[in-house]
Parts: structure tokens; C-alpha cells; sequence
């Protein structure tokens, strides 16, 4: 099972507003009586223009994609910067729509809400009304807001609330309301390379850089925070950094150690096998979303690069998320007697994941007291009627399942390197002193 985590959508609930607008994209009938998008530089016929979920389903089926989250294509980003009594109900209609597209096809699309980014208290209010629609997992955020520290204070009480819902915030290079839009004029050589690729990539950069290199986001513990395109240039630059830091601060902890242990997932879209192995190597194939902007040609794309990257199995399905998306996770301990000594690595890796596992454990008590503790089920092989105790097991996830779904346990895996070493580090002071 695969989810994009970076799939665009263009909403045909605008289409009208577009009628409607004086100023690029809008709707116009061309001289042969077509209706047409029409941009600053480009025509589109409305019939190409807009996304519907028949075609979207029959790409994903394809491609093996088993959940798309669904983000506003920047071209209809236009919306979140109108003044908000103009923008807000359009940004409403949207969400509004998206939740309903996520109902009408439960497990194959969640979606991120707009706001207003004209009005950040609104913007935290509609964010709010949203994350009480099903479907929606989170926010979309221009790039800008977070360009540096100054910017992202403003946004705070977007970010009170994805903390306080647990959602994602989903960052995404995109201009503030007045801000110079593209920055590279179309007459420019080379316009689109540079807009869409030299200045993309380092405004993600400098957004990594607040939010991996400040303290910013400690007072949002439970908000997931995904940036597009591997976080921009960071993988390849961060040994610069750290060189300067080496040379310029040499008491501040290396920034590549700082981006390592940050709480921000990036996505691979639109880059190749040699990018993803960098950035595995930077960030852990952990904090690696699978992301393919939601078109068939970015599937292809996303999809062979990850199977060409020089990982490790384990990394390539991280990065697409199939332990994530699978509603119980089997583990299967063995029966040999050596079972009895040991814990599997898997296990770990199973707890970090939080979702329901379901475990056989073969006469190995600390095992299934782990499981146990974090709430999971754990049958022992050696017990008195164990294959009845399986079959209830089973019988109660599967209950769970179709009554209410089998959410994660919210229950972070106190298992964790940071952990051990405390605990070492304990002893040793313990010993030392006494």
C-alpha cells in the first residue's frame, strides 16, 4: 500500500468564482466559443482544466497508490490571498468539497484544508471548522510564511491549532498576500528553471532553516510538519553549513545533527534516486513522505526513483509509508526455542509506527509485556489454548474495524535511541556517586 502525500487537486467547485473574476486564471469563452482557462502566458480548455475523481482513481489504481492526500494546485492559490470577506466563502466551498469527495471514497483520498492567508485569526478559524470535516488531515501553508523567524510568529495560530488536532501542516512554496509573485519575469531567460526550481528550492531551504534550526516549533510537540521537494537544497548543503558552523560558531551543535533529529518530514517529489539517497542520509528514510504532485507522469516518475535509490528495503518502504497505512500490523515471533531469548528489531519499529499490532510471542514474557504495555495484542504460542486467544484477538480488531476503523494508539514508542542513552547515562552518574 502506497500514500501520496503530495498530490494536487484542481477543485471544479471554483469554476463559477472563475467565471466571475476580472484578473488571471479566470473563465472566458476564446473567439471560437469555447470556454478556456486563461492565464497571464496560457489558455486551457475548462473541459482539461479541473480534476474529477473517476480519472484521479483510475491513475492511482495504475500506479498502485493506495491513498492520495489532496492539496489546491498553486495555480488556484489565488483564493487564500483575496481579501477575506471575498476569499473566505470560496475557501469554504472548497473544503467543504474536498471533505465530501473524501466521504464519497472512504480510504482512497484525504485532503488538506485552505485559509485565508489575508486574515491569520480567520485563517485559524476556518482551519478549526475543517478539521471537524471528515477527510481533513491538515493545512496548506505558503512557503512564505515560514520563509524566516519574523514570518512564521505571525502564523501561530495556525499552528495552535494543528497542534491542538494533531494535523498536518503541509508547506508548500507558495507566496503571502503582496508578495512579489514569480520573482523571475517571464521575459527573463530561463524563466521557468528559475522560478520553478532555482527559487523554489532555496525558499524551501530557508523554510527548513526556521523550523529545523530555531526553537520554533517546541510549543507544537503533536503537530506533523511536511515540507515538499526534500526540504529544499538542505541534503546538498548542509555540509557547507556545517563547515561554516565549524569555522564560525564552533560551540552551536552542527546543523546537520539539528535537521536530523527535527520534527519536519519532507517529500521526494520530483526528484531522482541520487537526491533520495541524500536525503535519506541526511533526515533518515523515516522522515521521507512519498509525494508526486497527483499526476500520472509524477507517479512514474516518484515511484521508479525510489526503487532506483542505493537504500535499503526497509528505507524504500518507509518512504512509502506501507507499515503507516496498514490497518494492523502482523508480527510473527517463530517457534524455535531461541524466540524465548530474544526481541525481534521489527518490534521496534513496529511501536514507532503506532498502529494496532497483532503478535504471536513464543514463551518470551518481556516481549509481550512491551506489546502489552503499548496496548497491543500479544498471544503466546506456549499458552493453554492460544489459538482460541488468537481468534479473539483477531475477531476484536476486525469488530473495531468496521465499527469505528482502527485508529493509531497515540502512544509514542518509549523505545527510542534518545531513551537508551539517558538511561546509560543514568547508570553511569548513579555508579559515579555512589
Amino acid at each position: 500500500m502506497k500514500i501520496d502525500m503530495h498530490a494536487h487537486w484542481r477543485p471544479a467547485c471554483l469554476i463559477d468564482a472563475m467565471r466571475a473574476r476580472d484578473g488571471f486564471p479566470r473563465i472566458r469563452a476564446n473567439a471560437a466559443g469555447v470556454e478556456v482557462i486563461q492565464t497571464r502566458n496560457t489558455e486551457e480548455p475548462v473541459a482539461d482544466g479541473f480534476d474529477d475523481a473517476a480519472t484521479r482513481l483510475a491513475e492511482m489504481d495504475r500506479q498502485g497508490i493506495t491513498t492520495g492526500v489532496l492539496s489546491m494546485l498553486g495555480s488556484f492559490s489565488w483564493t487564500e490571498r483575496l481579501p477575506v470577506d471575498e476569499g473566505l466563502p470560496l475557501l469554504r466551498l472548497y473544503n467543504d468539497s474536498m471533505s465530501a469527495l473524501c466521504e464519497a471514497h472512504p480510504g482512497r483520498f484525504a485532503a488538506y484544508a485552505c485559509v485565508p492567508q489575508s486574515d491569520v485569526a480567520a485563517a485559524a478559524a476556518e482551519f478549526e471548522r475543517a478539521m471537524a470535516l471528515p477527510g481533513i488531515v491538515g493545512v496548506l501553508m505558503p512557503g512564505n510564511a515560514f520563509i524566516d523567524r519574523a514570518a512564521a510568529d505571525k502564523v501561530r495560530p495556525i499552528m495552535e491549532v494543528a497542534d491542538r488536532h494533531k494535523a498536518i501542516v503541509f508547506i508548500h512554496n507558495a507566496p503571502l498576500p503582496g508578495d512579489p509573485w514569480p520573482k523571475v519575469a517571464g521575459n527573463t531567460d530561463n524563466a521557468r528553471r528559475r522560478n520553478g526550481t532555482l527559487d523554489m528550492q532555496a525558499s524551501l531551504s530557508s523554510a527548513m532553516v526556521t523550523l529545523c534550526l530555531t526553537d520554533y516549533l517546541a510549543p507544537y510537540p503533536d503537530a506533523m510538519i511536511h515540507i515538499h521537494n526534500l526540504g529544499g537544497n538542505i541534503p546538498y548543503e548542509v555540509e557547507r553549513m556545517d563547515h561554516r558552523c565549524l569555522l564560525d560558531t564552533p560551540h552551536e551543535e552542527l546543523p546537520s545533527s539539528r535537521f536530523r533529529r527535527a520534527k519536519v518530514y519532507v517529500d521526494c517529489n520530483s526528484f531522482g534516486a541520487r537526491a533520495i539517497e541524500a536525503g535519506v542520509h541526511l533526515y533518515g528514510a523515516e522522515r521521507i513522505v512519498c509525494g508526486t504532485d497527483g499526476s500520472e507522469f509524477g507517479c512514474d516518475w516518484t515511484l521508479k526513483a525510489i526503487a532506483d535509490a542505493q537504500i535499503s528495503a526497509d528505507a524504500r518502504e518507509q518512504i512509502l509509508h506501507r507499515m503507516r497505512s496498514a490497518d494492523v500490523l502482523l508480527l510473527l515471533h517463530g517457534t524455535e526455542p531461541i524466540c524465548a531469548e530474544y526481541i525481534p528489531s521489527k518490534l521496534y519499529e513496529y511501536l514507532w509506527m503506532q498502529r494496532p499490532i497483532l503478535a504471536t510471542v513464543h514463551g518470551n514474557p518481556q516481549m509481550a509485556g512491551l506489546l502489552r504495555g503499548q496496548g497491543h495484542s500479544a498471544v503466546d504460542t506456549l499458552s493453554a489454548g492460544a489459538q482460541d486467544a488468537l481468534t479473539r484477538a483477531t475477531t476484536q480488531l476486525v469488530a473495531r474495524w468496521e465499527s469505528t476503523g482502527l485508529a493509531d494508539n497515540g502512544l509514542p514508542s518509549p523505545y527510542t535511541t534518545q531513551a537508551a542513552v539517558s538511561q546509560l547515562l543514568g547508570g553511569l552518574v548513579a555508579g559515579a556517586t555512589a
